[in-house]
């Protein structure tokens, strides 16, 4: 009876281990140029879409291969550019561990999901590209 026990102990901590949910890592810092959009959907979080002006391996691709448009909803912006069609440049990362905790709430099918970026900082120099 003690062997059953114990089997069926280690076989509940097994399971609970296998489904312990690995986040990557952040994404290293990228520099950007970017153009304010509007407020992103609603979310438990701040978030405000963004277009960003230059290829990007985190942001969302859409369009075709002639006229590819890279968006991103971001986290952190701070309000001096929350302003439609302002442009700037800016440092971003993607944090999955950051992204999990961000619930989006009803959101309105004007623009599909995008992937949701953190915003490090804005900076006064031009992306070296």
């Amino acid at each position: 009876m003690k062997r059953q026990y114990t089997i069926l102990f280690s076989l509940t901590i097994c399971f609970f281990a296998s489904c312990d949910e690995k986040m990557a890592p952040r994404s290293e810092t990228q520099c950007v140029k970017a153009r304010f959009v509007m407020n992103y959907c609603p979310a438990t979080e701040p978030l405000y879409l963004v277009e960003i002006l230059s290829p990007s391996s985190l942001a969302t691709k859409s369009g075709d291969d002639a006229n590819p448009r890279y968006t991103a909803a971001m986290l952190d912006l701070p309000a001096s550019v929350h302003a439609r069609d302002t442009i700037f440049y800016m440092q971003i990362h993607r944090d999955p561990v950051r992204e999990s905790k961000v619930t989006l709430n009803f959101c309105p099918a004007i623009f599909g999901p995008t992937n949701i970026l953190v915003c490090e900082g804005i900076v006064e120099q031009p992306c070296a590209e």
